[in-house]
C-alpha cells in the first residue's frame, strides 16, 4: 500500500481549519451556557470582562443564594400571639403561650387587652401566662404582671377575679420566705421580739427598720409579700416617706411604731394612702401643730399613743374629739423598765425587768411589789404607769418596794423606751 505524503503548506491549512472549527463549537457551548445562567450586570463596569481582582463566574454559578429566594416566615407581634390564645389548633395555642411568656413585661399590655375583650376561653391561659411572667418580676415594679393580677382580683367575684385570687394566694406563699431572706440581706429584722405598745409589753412578730438597714428603699418592696408580721417598727433616719411607701403595702392588719427621727407632712401623706392602721405609737418625735392636725386623717382604728412628742393637754383633747372611738394617750417619755402582768390585781408585782433600764440599775428584781413612787401610793400597774408618764427621760424618782417581808427604798433614773 502506497502512503501519500501531504505537503507542508497543505498541513498548515488543515490545522487552521480544524482550530477554527473547534473554536466555533466552543463558542456555541459557552453562548448556550450563558443564556441558561445569566450573570448580574455590574453598573459602571465593562460587561465584556470581569471586575478587577474578581474570579470569573463558572458555568452554574450565581450571586443570589437559594435561601434568599425562599419565602420568609411571618414574624408575629405579641398582640397577634395574644389573639392566637383562642386558636382551634393546640400547637398554635402552645406556641402563643411560649411566645408571650418569653415576651415578659412587654407582653403584659397585649394580655390585658385580651382580658378586656372578655373571652372566657382565654382567661385561664392569660392568668397562667401572667403568673409565669410574675415569677421573675421584681417586687418594686408597679405596672407589671403582678399589678395586673391584683387589678383582676379586685374586680369582683367573676371567673377572672376568682382565678387571679387563687394564683396570687399560691404566689404569696412562695414569696414570703424569699422576702424574709432578701430583707435580711439589707439589714431589716423580721421575727419575734418583745414589743411595748401603750402601757403593755408582749412578744410579737415584727418588721424592724432601724439603723441596721442599708438605706436602699427600693428593696423594702419585699415587705408586701410578708405574712404574719402585724407590727412594723421604723426608727431614726428610716422615718421617711419612701420607706412608708413600702410599709403601707403590708398585706395584713398593721400596727405602726415610729421611734425618734423626724416626721414630715410628706410622710404622713403617704400613710394616708392605707385604708386601715390598727394602732400607731409615736415616740420621741417632736410633733408641731401642723403635724398633729394631720393625725386624724390617718386610718387609725384602735389607738394613737404619743410618747415624748411634746404634745400639750389641750392638743391631746383636740385629737380625742377629732378621733372618736380611738384611744388617744400621751406620755412624757420617761421609762422605768418593768413589766407587770398582774393587771387586774390590787397590787403591782414586777414580772420582768428590762436589762439596762432604770429599774435594773436601781436593783429592782422580778417578784418585787412596787408600793410607792415618790409620794404616790401604787396599788395597781395602772397607778405606776400614770406616775411614770408624768416624767421625762433623765428624771430621778424614789421607789419603795416590798420583797418578801422587807420594805426597800431605792432611786431610779428614767430612760427612753428603746426599740421594744
Amino acid at each position: 500500500m502506497t502512503q501519500r505524503t501531504i505537503p507542508a503548506s497543505h498541513r498548515r491549512v488543515g490545522t487552521v481549519f480544524l482550530q477554527g472549527a473547534f473554536l466555533r463549537a466552543g463558542f456555541a457551548i459557552v453562548a448556550t451556557a450563558t443564556c441558561l445562567f445569566p450573570q448580574p450586570a455590574v453598573f459602571g463596569q465593562d460587561e465584556s470582562r470581569p471586575a478587577e481582582g474578581s474570579k470569573p463566574p463558572t458555568v452554574g454559578e450565581s450571586s443570589i443564594g437559594f435561601a434568599e429566594l425562599a419565602p420568609k416566615p411571618r414574624q408575629r407581634t405579641l398582640e397577634q400571639w395574644a389573639q392566637e390564645l383562642t386558636s382551634d389548633r393546640f400547637r398554635i395555642r402552645q406556641a402563643a403561650k411560649e411566645a408571650l411568656i418569653q415576651g415578659g413585661y412587654e407582653a403584659v399590655p397585649a394580655l390585658r387587652q385580651i382580658l378586656d375583650e372578655g373571652e372566657l376561653d382565654s382567661t385561664e391561659a392569660v392568668v397562667g401566662i401572667l403568673a409565669k411572667i410574675a415569677e421573675n418580676e421584681p417586687p418594686w415594679k408597679q405596672d407589671g404582671a403582678i399589678a395586673t393580677l391584683e387589678q383582676i382580683a379586685g374586680t369582683g367575684f367573676g371567673t377572672k377575679a376568682t382565678i387571679a385570687k387563687s394564683v396570687l394566694k399560691s404566689f404569696s406563699e412562695i414569696r414570703d420566705l424569699q422576702a424574709r431572706q432578701e430583707l435580711a440581706k439589707v439589714g431589716v429584722f423580721v421575727g419575734e421580739e418583745t414589743v411595748a405598745l401603750g402601757a403593755r409589753s408582749r412578744a410579737q412578730q415584727v418588721i424592724r427598720i432601724d439603723d441596721g438597714w442599708s438605706g436602699d428603699a427600693k428593696l423594702l418592696a419585699w415587705i408586701r409579700w410578708l405574712k404574719g408580721t402585724p407590727y412594723v417598727i421604723v426608727q431614726g433616719d428610716a422615718v421617711r416617706a419612701d420607706v412608708f411607701e413600702s410599709v403601707i403595702r403590708l398585706p395584713e392588719d398593721m400596727t405602726l411604731i415610729l421611734i425618734e427621727g423626724q416626721l414630715s407632712l410628706e410622710a404622713i401623706d403617704v400613710l394616708k394612702k392605707r385604708d386601715r392602721i390598727d394602732a400607731i405609737e409615736i415616740r420621741y418625735i417632736p410633733l408641731n401643730q401642723s403635724l398633729l392636725s394631720q393625725l386624724p386623717s390617718l386610718g387609725v382604728r384602735q389607738a394613737l399613743h404619743l410618747m415624748g412628742t411634746g404634745t400639750k393637754n389641750d392638743q391631746l383633747e383636740q385629737l380625742r374629739v377629732a378621733m372618736p372611738g380611738v384611744a388617744v394617750t400621751t406620755r412624757s417619755g420617761g421609762f422605768l423598765g418593768v413589766i407587770c402582768r398582774s393587771l387586774d390585781q390590787d397590787y403591782c408585782e414586777v414580772d420582768e425587768v428590762i436589762p439596762g433600764s432604770g429599774a435594773h440599775q436601781a436593783g429592782i428584781l422580778a417578784g418585787d411589789i412596787v408600793i410607792r413612787i415618790d409620794d404616790t401610793k401604787i396599788s395597781r400597774f395602772d397607778d405606776l404607769q400614770r406616775q411614770i408618764n408624768t416624767h421625762v427621760p433623765g428624771d430621778e424618782i424614789k421607789i419603795q418596794i416590798r420583797r418578801f417581808q422587807q420594805v426597800i427604798s431605792t432611786t431610779a433614773v428614767l430612760k427612753k423606751l428603746e426599740t421594744q
